[in-house]
């Protein structure tokens, strides 16, 4: 099952993106999630009878966690709850991403940081003898193996001529 959310590439643009959910982390091109910490959007489709329930996230382009969403309380000219009657209360839904700090890191740097592919070519130098590709044999070379060794015995049996 792959979980969805909305991609905010700035402030005013975004992408509807698929994308699965490992070791509490996702994953989204170069960039990578922690997407553990806050609890989803439950996106419900109801299709031919069957109902299905998929997380949903809001993720942005400079945070590494996604958005999480709060029940608000406000008053009716918009201004933040300041004890009134509760029949004034109004209640709202409230998007709110992880403040930024100095110290922030991008999602960029957290995929690079988890992702050890540029360091795939060190191996060759601890040890294992030299690096490169392994042969490894695979069943359609039989083909060319069997024509090869069917040839070579007509020749023989043939005294050494193709006729």
């Amino acid at each position: 099952m792959s979980d969805r959310g909305i991609l905010l590439h700035s402030d005013f643009t975004a992408e509807e993106v698929k994308f699965e959910v490992k070791d509490g982390k996702a994953v989204i091109g170069d960039k990578e999630f922690i997407v553990d910490r806050i609890h989803p959007i439950n996106l419900v489709k109801k299709r031919m009878g069957r109902t299905r329930i998929t997380p949903f996230y809001l993720l942005k382009w400079d945070k590494i966690e996604p958005a999480n969403v709060q029940l608000v309380e406000v008053e009716e000219d918009g201004k933040r709850y300041a004890e009134l009657a509760p029949a004034n209360i109004l209640r709202t839904l409230e998007v709110v991403f992880p403040e930024k700090g100095e110290e922030d890191v991008l999602p960029e740097m957290l995929r690079e940081t988890h992702d050890m592919r540029y360091m795939k070519h060190l191996k060759k130098y601890a040890g294992d003898g030299g690096g490169g590709k392994k042969f490894a044999f695979k069943r359609w070379m039989l083909i060319p193996i069997a024509l090869l060794l069917a040839g070579g015995a007509m020749f023989l049996l043939q005294g050494g001529r193709f006729v």
